[in-house]
């Protein structure tokens, strides 16, 4: 013999899920600013952290903490485009590769990443980190 528990999922409309992370916003920008230490850099990368979390918005689950979840997705957005911007740093003129021992300056220039991105998130409270 089987029971069954009936139990209601309470699934959140687009215009609520919309409501609830724009009520982030402040918590979203100081985060984005301690990344990227630029306040038009920050209000981007919160705006591509809001197109990212509307356009995903199908694999948020609502028993998940909203915050930490956007605050994942801006941390990934600015990994990403540090990784892109990096990327578009290495020299391509033949001469000055040959001067440079690539392999250094990717490994030095992800430790600068890498130690950016740990100061900022130690500089958050305990629950957002």
């Amino acid at each position: 013999m089987s029971i069954f528990v009936n139990q209601s999922v309470q699934i959140m409309t687009a215009i609520e899920f919309n409501t609830r992370i724009l009520q982030e916003r402040n918590a979203l920008k100081s985060f984005a600013v301690s990344l990227t230490r630029n306040t038009e850099d920050a209000l981007d990368l919160v705006q591509e952290t809001y197109l990212k979390a509307m356009t995903y918005r199908s694999k948020f689950e609502d028993s998940t903490n909203l915050k930490a979840w956007l605050f994942t997705i801006m941390h990934n957005v600015f990994v990403n485009q540090a990784r892109r911007s990096s990327r578009e740093a290495v020299p391509t003129d033949p001469q000055v590769l040959a001067e440079l021992d690539l392999a250094d300056v990717a490994v030095a220039d992800t430790l600068v990443q890498l130690n950016s991105i740990e100061r900022a998130l130690a500089r958050l409270p305990e629950e957002q980190r």
